[in-house]
């Protein structure tokens, strides 16, 4: 009956790892995305970020909620030959909850990485091509709470670190709808490997450990994006939307095996990604200035009985020339 009762509450340990995880690809609008106005040459930016991400479960699995704070900062200069290259770093803070488990982590993240983007002519439009690779370090604070009939309320804790290394390439082919819209199907490739270390909650006689784990994905998509500028008076803005197919393989559901004090054996699995998803995306930017821009963004995943939620909040602002 103990074993029954835990069940959901080891769901969490495999789910909030994979809900962290997130998507396979690094964000591109830190990347890649154009200005919502024309601004001089100005290769140093900062962009603050604020996300709101919802993993719904299943008949197995819990839903997962995550909430995600932080700053990344980068530059960039012209390497000769049409190539852009540069670098970032950044820090954010993560609160992933499983309500029906009671339990939350907080993931401590700081990340490295390089890419480099270069624009070709070709017809009417042109071939637009990005690639980076990124490597990040997690700190992970877990907190649950498990009581039953007759068992004292525990409190169980365990820290632990984890590393996610990943590398993206995208191709696309940019076409001018207007002077101020355009249209891009595009092709991209993601790999990405995330290690955790081994832990030991405590606090209890349900305390958990567990091994160190590996997560190993490759997703390939196939999609559609568009976007168009606008002016209200003196105030630039852009609306843009993503339509997409996505296929994954690989670890698409993380297995956990989990040790209880005293020796008994537990396989869990965390809330799946789908083999193949579809993509929506959509967003408004509004400069406030010559270098700063507000976006409010969706971005969903669908398919496999699953469905993936993202909203998120960002000021990016542009300065200095390298």
């Amino acid at each position: 009956m103990l074993a029954r009762a835990f069940a959901m509450q080891v769901l969490f340990a495999a789910g909030a790892a994979h809900a962290h995880a997130g998507q396979a690809e690094p964000d591109r609008s830190l990347l890649a995305d154009r200005p919502a106005r024309p601004t001089p040459a100005q290769p140093g930016w900062l962009v603050v970020v604020d996300n709101w991400q919802t993993l719904e479960g299943g008949a197995n699995t819990a839903r997962i909620k995550q909430r995600t704070t932080g700053l990344y900062g980068g530059g960039e200069f012209d390497a000769g030959a049409g190539w852009r290259l540069g670098g970032a770093l950044g820090a954010t803070r993560s609160r992933v909850r499983i309500d029906a488990a009671d339990a939350r982590v907080d993931v401590y993240s700081y990340t490295a990485g390089i890419y480099g983007k270069k624009s070709f002519d070709a017809g009417p439009g042109k071939l637009n091509l990005l690639t980076a690779a990124s490597y990040t370090w997690h700190d992970i604070d877990t907190r649950r709470h498990f009581e039953m009939p007759g068992i004292a309320r525990q409190t169980l804790t365990a820290d632990f670190s984890a590393y996610t290394a990943q590398a993206f390439s995208e191709l696309g082919y940019e076409l001018p709808l207007s002077e101020s819209a355009t249209i891009e199907p595009f092709a991209g490739l993601a790999v990405r490997n995330v290690r955790t270390r081994s832990f030991s909650e405590s606090g209890g006689f349900t305390a958990l450990s567990a091994d160190a784990g590996r997560i190993q994905q490759t997703t390939t998509t196939l999609g559609l994006r568009g976007q168009t500028g606008f002016a209200l008076g003196p105030t630039f803005g852009r609306l843009h939307a993503t339509l997409g197919w996505r296929r994954a393989f690989g670890d698409v559901q993380p297995e956990t095996t989990l040790v209880l004090d005293g020796g008994s054996v537990l396989t869990v699995a965390g809330a799946p990604i789908a083999r193949s998803a579809a993509l929506a995306g959509a967003g408004l930017e509004i400069a406030v200035s010559r270098s700063a821009v507000i976006g409010l963004a969706y971005g969903g995943q669908y398919g496999g009985g699953n469905r993936e939620h993202t909203g998120s909040l960002s000021l990016r602002w542009a300065f200095g020339s390298l």
